[in-house]
């Protein structure tokens, strides 16, 4: 693989392992910039540590993340999200999680908590995302809460990261909290125009109406990507959104969608940093059918834009399938395919079911042009 001097990549083997073989690094470093694959409570032999026990695996966990960031060739390295998968025992147990993720990490950082079904490794129950970058990056960190909308902005310049989440409060408030977000973002000089990627998870019954006034202010790329997910009680919509800034010295904004047959793919470039996401709504196809299309289009779709999975810094793949790590790894063998080793960050999770109810799996991915 031709990397760039500028991108870096830290293998796995060194600390902790799966029982499958993959091409993916522990984190991937781009200019001042820096992703993590899912960070998970294994050993170096692929066993679940701390089987059952949330609040150990948190630690041991936050000790991977603390571990790989030493390695990273990161100029003072600053977390400026995590994103916090995991299966609920308690809500006590929860908070006792977000509390060491706090207490570790500071008050700055967004922590995004996403309820998932189960992991594809018994005993196994939190999984974490690390977002980071070089100190020098940080501007600000923004906290609004207000009338049911809650939004954490982290501004590293650059990149900025988004938290939104959104309570139902009643017919009618859905416009306010989509209205009340595009304010809390031209407040620190963002709008839609900057939106490089999102992810969406939606209450079942609360989460519809809100979501889609989000999506009517142009804040969701796709709306059968979303996962309906389990929330805590009253959130109805919770949303995890990246946006890049672009100077004059920089490339001009590209956005390029198209939805053909039962394929939907849309590819933004904002700055020198682009994103795509993929999606097949076809219920005869099973997981790994759906992949291997998805992989295909997202393959041609970085091409005709002079792009290719050498450049693709972090991988985000939400599935629904069973608790079994078969259906893990039938996904990730086709996905494998695609990537040499050192490869990107990744991260694969079942969630209950997309919105798009014959989609099985979406896919996006995430990086930066090589300089």
């Amino acid at each position: 693989m031709n990397n760039a001097p500028s991108k870096y990549r830290l293998p796995f083997g060194s600390m902790w392992k799966m029982k499958i073989e993959h091409p993916y690094s522990l984190l991937v470093q781009e200019d001042g910039f820096a992703w993590t694959c899912g960070q998970c409570p294994l050993d170096e032999k692929g066993q679940v540590a701390h089987a059952n026990d949330l609040i150990a695996q948190t630690h041991h966990v936050v000790q991977s993340i603390r571990t790989i960031l030493s390695k990273a060739e990161l100029q003072s390295p600053k977390v400026g999200k995590l994103v916090v998968y995991y299966v609920e025992q308690s809500a006590d147990c929860v908070q006792q999680m977000l509390a060491i993720l706090q207490q570790e990490f500071g008050t700055d950082v967004i922590i995004q908590p996403i309820a998932v079904p189960y992991f594809y490794y018994s005993g196994m129950l939190v999984e974490i995302d690390v977002h980071a970058a070089e100190s020098k990056h940080f501007l600000r960190s923004t906290v609004i809460d207000k009338l049911g909308l809650k939004v954490h902005i982290t501004d590293f310049d650059e990149l900025v990261w988004v938290k939104v989440v959104a309570e139902e409060r009643g017919q009618g408030s859905q416009g306010v909290n989509a209205d009340q977000l595009a304010e809390a973002l031209v407040a620190v000089d963002l709008g839609v125009e900057e939106l490089l990627a999102d992810h969406w998870f939606v209450h079942p019954h609360l989460g519809l109406p809100m979501f889609d006034a989000f999506a009517a202010k142009g804040f969701v790329t796709d709306l059968g990507a979303a996962a309906i997910t389990r929330l805590p009680m009253k959130t109805a919509v919770v949303g995890e959104l990246t946006f890049a800034k672009r100077s004059g010295s920089q490339r001009n904004s590209v956005f390029s969608a198209r939805r053909i047959g039962d394929l939907t793919l849309t590819l933004r470039q904002k700055g020198d940093f682009f994103w795509a996401g993929v999606r097949i709504g076809n219920s005869a196809m099973t997981l790994p059918e759906q992949t291997r299309k998805a992989m295909i289009a997202l393959n041609n779709a970085l091409l005709t834009h002079s792009l290719s999975f050498d450049h693709v810094c972090k991988v985000t793949t939400h599935y629904v399938g069973d608790n079994t790590p078969a259906d893990l790894h039938d996904n990730m063998t086709v996905r494998n395919a695609y990537y040499a080793q050192p490869g990107p960050a990744s991260t694969g999770l079942p969630v209950d079911s997309l919105m798009d109810s014959q989609s099985l799996v979406t896919i996006d991915v995430l990086g930066k042009f090589l300089r």
